[in-house]
C-alpha cells in the first residue's frame, strides 16, 4: 500500500465533517449531526481539520462562494457533498468513505486545486495530502487567503490578518489602535448566516454592524419540520437542547455540551422522550449546582440584562417542560427583540465575550430577528 493509500485509510478511520449550514435548515442540520455522531465520526472545528465539506440545505449563490472558500482550505483526501432532505442523509454519508479512499479521484482533485505563487514559482496548495498530519488533517491553522465570502474583509496584513490602524478617536493618541474584524458566517457553534462586522479598539468592540445572509428555507419553528422528523413538543425540546449545546460549547464546557447534544439526538431520532427527560434532568442538576459554570457565565454583558447562565438553564427547563407536556411559565424576558439589540449588547465588550453574547440567542430566532423573509 502506497503513502496515499495509507493516508486515505487513516482519514476514513474517524471521518471529520465540516458542516456549512444554509439558513432555514436548522432541523435538517440537527438530524445530520445526529447521523454523524451515530457513525462515530467527528464534527470538524475548522476546514483544515476536515475530510468532508457537507453543505446542509440548498445553497443560494452567496453561499456557493463561501463554500468554495471553505473547500479550498480542506486538505486531501477530501470530499465535498450536500444534503437537502432527511431521506437523503444516510445515502449521502454512506458514500463518503469510498470517495475518500478512491486514489484516482483524489489524484484528479489534487491536480485541480487552486495554484498560488511561492518564491516566484507556482505550487499547489496541497500535494497528494503530503502536507497533512498522520491522521489526514492539517495543523489546524486556517489560511483565509482567497476566501472571499461576500463581505468587506481587509486581508492586507501578514497571513491575511488585517493590520490595525489609528483614527481621531484613539484613546491614547497612539496609532495601531483600531482593527476591523468579521465574525461569521463560517464559525463552529455559530448561527447560520449571521455576520458581525466589528471595529475593535484593542480587544474591545467599539462599533459593530449586524448582517444576515438569507438561505432558501425557513426556521419558523414547528411550522416547517422536514418530513421524517417527529413533530410537536419533542421537536421543540430538541431545538432548545441544540441551543443549550451551542452555548455550553462556546463557554468551553465541551463535555456537558456533548451530553446535551446526545439528548437532542435521541429526541430527533425516536428515542423514548421519557428516557431523554431523565437524562436531561441529570444534566440540569449538574449545571445548576456548578460553581464553575456560575463563575464562567457571570457578569456579561454589563450594558443590558443578559444572564448567560439564566438563559442556559431556562432553555433546559423549557425543554424539560415540553417533554413533560407541562405548562410553560413565561420568563418575562424580552431580549433580544431584534438583531439591533444584539449589536447594542456587543458594544463595549471584549472580543472574547462577543461569541458568548451571540450564543445567548437561540439559533432558530436569528432569521426572525433580522426581519428576513424566506420562501
Amino acid at each position: 500500500m502506497g503513502v496515499k493509500g495509507i493516508v486515505a485509510r487513516l482519514a476514513t478511520g474517524r471521518i471529520h465533517v465540516f458542516i456549512l449550514e444554509i439558513p432555514g435548515h436548522l432541523m435538517l442540520r440537527m438530524q445530520v449531526e445526529a447521523s454523524i455522531a451515530a457513525r462515530g465520526w467527528v464534527l470538524a472545528e475548522a476546514p483544515a481539520d476536515a475530510d468532508v465539506l457537507l453543505i446542509v440545505g440548498e445553497a443560494p449563490d452567496a453561499f456557493i462562494e463561501i463554500a468554495d472558500g471553505v473547500w479550498n482550505q480542506i486538505p486531501s483526501p477530501r470530499h465535498r457533498t450536500s444534503v437537502a432532505a432527511v431521506a437523503a442523509i444516510s445515502e449521502t454519508l454512506d458514500a463518503v468513505p469510498a470517495v475518500l479512499r478512491d486514489e484516482q479521484q483524489q489524484s484528479r482533485d489534487a491536480r485541480q486545486r487552486p495554484q498560488h505563487v511561492i518564491g516566484g514559482s507556482a505550487e499547489s496548495e496541497h500535494s497528494d495530502g503530503s502536507d497533512s498530519s498522520g491522521d489526514g488533517h492539517g495543523d489546524g491553522a486556517m489560511d483565509m487567503e482567497g476566501m472571499d465570502m461576500g463581505m468587506d474583509m481587509d486581508m492586507s496584513g501578514p497571513a491575511g490578518i488585517p493590520l490595525a490602524s489609528g483614527d481621531e478617536s484613539d484613546r491614547d493618541g497612539l496609532e495601531m489602535d483600531i482593527i476591523h474584524l468579521t465574525l461569521g458566517p463560517v464559525l463552529p457553534d455559530w448561527p447560520a448566516g449571521l455576520v458581525v462586522h466589528c471595529t475593535l479598539h484593542g480587544d474591545v468592540i467599539g462599533d459593530a454592524a449586524m448582517e444576515f445572509l438569507p438561505g432558501t428555507g425557513t426556521n419558523k419553528s414547528l411550522d416547517a419540520i422536514p418530513a421524517g422528523l417527529p413533530a410537536g413538543p419533542t421537536t421543540r425540546a430538541a431545538m432548545l437542547c441544540d441551543a443549550a449545546g451551542y452555548l455550553l460549547a462556546v463557554a468551553g464546557w465541551e463535555t456537558v455540551a456533548l451530553k446535551v447534544r446526545r439528548i437532542r439526538d435521541g429526541l430527533i431520532t425516536g428515542n423514548a422522550p421519557e428516557q431523554m427527560a431523565v437524562r436531561l434532568s441529570r444534566v440540569y442538576r449538574q449545571l445548576e449546582r456548578s460553581r464553575t459554570l456560575r463563575w464562567s457565565l457571570a457578569g456579561i454583558p454589563k450594558a443590558v440584562d443578559i444572564g448567560a447562565r439564566t438563559v442556559l438553564l431556562g432553555w433546559l427547563e423549557s425543554a424539560a417542560a415540553h417533554l413533560a407536556e407541562g405548562e410553560l411559565e413565561p420568563d418575562g424576558s424580552v431580549w433580544p427583540a431584534s438583531l439591533e439589540d444584539v449589536r447594542t449588547a456587543l458594544l463595549g465588550q471584549e472580543l472574547s465575550v462577543a461569541r458568548l453574547i451571540v450564543a445567548c440567542v437561540e439559533p432558530s430566532r436569528i432569521a426572525e430577528l433580522s426581519g428576513a423573509v424566506h420562501g
